[in-house]
């Protein structure tokens, strides 16, 4: 009934305005539906406890765009999947963790459960968009990417996400009202403003961002849950290697003397050689990250945030891909943080079958200090992907 209430709401809000936009257009308003159906099979091993669980989930994206007039466009995206399998069952909690929307608004609902199984949807997109030559205007649900860097994202104060979650290539909304000006074709300005039930638990940052000697810069301020925030980040060439990065800095404004600041920074380089070879190579420093080692479990749990990317204060990554044909491509990512023990190793192999068919093989293996202070393997993870696009 929370559901139908809800899912009715907004549609009734949508259809009251349809008759305001296009009374003002002589044609037909236009719109566009899409989206894609995956199945994801998962093998979760962990050797020190000789578990073995096995997971599966069926997702469903629907994508609506409608354009009820050459300024306005109304955006709603429907993210529902079907989980099933053994983690479910061992997992306390596993469908009220489902269920939470971190949002102003709740949009999240737990359709179906059973012992093994749940049914979740979500609206994780829901704006409207009002746009006019250098001027844009967006209000309710949206993604707001002010990252800059690959795998880290100090910059990214709105929606800061985990890269370990590969199947959420979208990435999560906030809640937000936001306003964009450009100068020019390199400049311009960017603020916006993510309320929550609490002034502690809000967002509210702007952005200017310019083009200087072949760098694309930007630098942004604000108020990030309970902190203040400032930072900047960079993205350009040197010579034929691309050169990028962010740094922020987080202080409660309260608290001036103490030593609570955190500061992030991260820097990447990466280049395409002949052959179709991609490196990329990425450092991560984070001033209030641990010091000593952590389990999978904290791990696959961790609360990210902008000034809590990784566990450690220090974290290397190396990523790299061939394209074997035009079909196939396979790479491999490194992830280690000397300072907690802690590596990650990720391959990756992906076929395209045909034009909206794809074949996913991702590993996710992780090695840490165990409970007797001695590197070990304490997790592995196999997933099986294929997607159908439509």
């Amino acid at each position: 009934m929370k559901f139908t209430k809800k899912i009715w709401m907004v549609l009734m809000a949508c259809t009251s305005v349809a008759p305001l936009f296009s009374q003002s257009e002589e044609n037909s308003p236009k719109w566009q539906l899409g989206g894609y159906l995956k199945n994801l099979q998962t093998l979760t091993n962990l050797p020190e406890t000789d578990l073995n669980l096995t997971d599966g989930q069926f997702h469903n994206r629907l994508n609506f765009k409608w354009f009820p007039s050459n300024k306005f466009t109304f955006d709603a995206e429907l993210r529902t999947r079907f989980f099933y399998g053994e983690t479910i069952k061992y997992t306390p909690g596993f469908t009220e963790q489902l269920e939470k929307d971190p949002g102003l608004v709740d949009l999240s609902w737990v359709i179906a459960k059973s012992n093994g199984t749940a049914l979740h949807t979500t609206l994780d997109r829901l704006y409207m968009d009002w746009h006019q030559e250098h001027l844009s205007i967006r209000a309710g649900r949206q993604r707001i990417n002010w990252g800059i860097a690959t795998s880290w994202n100090p910059n990214d104060l709105f929606n800061a996400f985990n890269f370990l979650d590969f199947d959420y290539e979208e990435r999560p909304g906030s809640d937000a009202i936001r306003v964009q000006y450009s100068t020019s074709g390199f400049s311009g300005f960017d603020l916006a403003i993510n309320p929550a039930d609490s002034l502690e638990g809000s967002v509210a940052a702007a952005k200017y961002f310019f083009n200087t000697k072949q760098f694309d810069v930007q630098v942004l301020g604000g108020y990030f849950k309970s902190d203040l925030v400032l930072g900047m980040g960079w993205a350009g060439n040197l010579g034929d290697t691309g050169f990028k990065g962010e740094a922020s800095w987080f202080h409660a404004p309260d608290e001036w003397k103490d030593t609570s600041a955190v500061f992030a920074i991260t820097a990447q380089a990466d280049r395409t050689f002949e052959g179709d070879w991609y490196l990329n190579g990425s450092a991560l420093f984070n001033s209030g990250g641990q010091s000593k080692a952590v389990s999978l479990e904290q791990l696959l749990q961790f609360r990210l945030s902008p000034k809590n990317l990784m566990p450690g204060k220090v974290t290397l990554s190396l990523q790299g891909s061939k394209g074997i044909s035009p079909l196939l491509t396979v790479g491999s990512s490194v992830i280690y943080s000397p300072q907690i023990n802690l590596l990650l190793i990720l391959p990756n192999l992906s076929y395209s079958i045909s034009d909206n068919w794809n074949l996913d093989l991702i590993g996710q293996v992780f090695f840490a200090e165990n409970n007797k202070g001695k590197i070990a393997n304490l997790g592995n993870l196999g997933f099986i992907r294929l997607k159908w696009s439509y």
